[in-house]
């Protein structure tokens, strides 16, 4: 399937684009997207987007309306309403600004908006905008996609070359979800600059954001003694490993289980962090202060690079996160894919990659001990059959690899999906 040409369609029946076509004053626009899709994986001991080996009815369904009011001849109001199989169907406003054309190649919007991160970040759910039954979650695996802020996009042409630069700036104070665990986050100063080019089949963006981010984790006292114990345990079977300091080790092992078990993965590595260093581990108290959620800054890059004939289409996308904040490694992934259409099919095929990067020096030493490195790997292939108007079903088949998984080796699994898209 073309990329460009399904995108703009779905920009323009959807509003989803910063152009600067007017509608009539007065005119009240209804437009939507939705898709159903089931899904299974063959190896439930892999963490793959919640899905396990019982199909899946849920995870691929969105459901979105967005309404579209010309106030005047350069105001317009807009809102989204989505509702998420994940989210058990519960309905919240993705969009809901304010857009003012101060001229021609000149836009100011303000209210709840998209977080310009990705090449797809205007149509994250609009499934009919892309091959793919879902956006690779290496690439794509932000846990949030809405800001309540306002961004300025200027449009412009230099020669053959169309563009626009978007500048943004606002807020998330959401519940987010990470690690299957949900915090209250406070995600402030959100601010970034994204260059988006098209020169005839050729395309290309260019992204960064920056904010401060607090997250309500906690240090566990109870935890952070387990740890303590466990550290000291460890370190005398090493030195002295015998039956009696071998039974001691596991005991503490046990302990430290026991009590992280109902605890949140982030509250678990910020209390083991603290036992650790309680325990001896050469650590400065700035390095330790790290491993907290304290307004901590993240950074964000993103670079894509399009190829598209109408027949044949090509996206390599690139990512990088870096954190302040130890309880979170940064973040390298990319993505490759291709696809070729004939005639109302369309064949795609993907490969992608999540690779944590360790710090260096003792935030680093520290975040190999807690074991929060992890790597994952994901080659896609599918099928897209455009049988009607607005209408596309598809079918693919992901292996997906756990290279490295909390420290240590991983496993495998084979994930088979199915969906049907549709805009109206």
């Amino acid at each position: 399937m073309r990329i460009v040409s399904v995108v703009r369609s779905a920009i323009v029946i959807l509003l989803l684009a910063m152009s600067t076509a007017h509608a009539e004053s007065g005119d009240l626009n209804i437009y939507g997207f939705m898709s159903v899709g089931v899904a299974a994986l063959d190896n439930n001991s892999v963490a793959l987007d919640d899905f396990e080996s019982d199909a899946n009815f849920k995870q691929d369904t969105v459901l979105g309306i967005q309404i579209s009011k010309q106030v005047n001849d350069s105001t317009t109001v807009t809102g989204q309403l989505v509702s998420r199989g994940i989210d058990d169907f519960k309905t919240e406003a993705a969009w809901a600004f304010i857009s003012f054309e101060a001229t021609e190649s000149t836009t100011l919007r303000m209210g709840r908006l998209r977080v310009p991160f990705f090449y797809y970040s205007e149509f994250l759910e609009v499934g009919y905008a892309y091959n793919w039954v879902r956006l690779p979650n290496d690439i794509y695996g932000i846990p949030f996609s809405s800001f309540d802020g306002a961004d300025l996009v200027q449009n412009f042409s230099l020669g053959s070359v169309d563009g626009y630069v978007q500048i943004n700036y606002g807020r998330q104070n959401n519940d987010l979800t990470l690690f299957q665990d949900t915090y209250t986050a406070d995600i402030k100063n959100l601010a970034g600059i994204s260059l988006n080019l098209t020169q005839g089949d050729f395309g290309m963006r260019l992204g960064v954001q920056q904010t401060d981010m607090s997250l309500d984790s906690v240090t566990d006292p109870d935890l952070t003694d387990a740890y303590r114990e466990l550290a000291i345990a460890s370190a005398t079977y090493d030195a002295m490993p015998n039956e009696v300091t071998g039974g001691i080790l596991v005991d503490a092992n046990n302990a430290v289980n026991k009590k992280s078990k109902d605890l949140r993965r982030i509250d678990q590595a910020q209390s083991a962090a603290a036992g650790l260093v309680a325990a001896g581990m050469p650590i400065s108290a700035s390095t330790l202060d790290d491993f907290n959620f304290e307004s901590k800054q993240a950074n964000f890059y993103n670079a894509a690079f399009t190829y598209d004939n109408g027949d044949f289409s090509f996206i390599t996308e690139t990512t990088l996160l870096m954190y302040e904040t130890g309880l979170l490694v940064d973040n390298r992934a990319w993505l490759a894919s291709m696809a070729q259409r004939f005639s109302a099919v369309t064949i795609h095929l993907t490969y992608s990659n999540s690779k944590d990067i360790l710090a260096s020096g003792e935030k680093g030493d520290l975040q190999e001990a807690l074991k929060l490195e992890g790597e994952d790997q994901s080659v896609i292939l599918g099928l897209r059959y455009d049988y009607d108007v607005n209408t596309a079903v598809k079918f693919e088949v992901q292996h997906h690899d756990e290279l490295v998984n909390q420290g240590e080796d991983g496993d495998q699994a084979m994930l088979y999906s199915f969906a049907v898209d549709v805009i109206f």
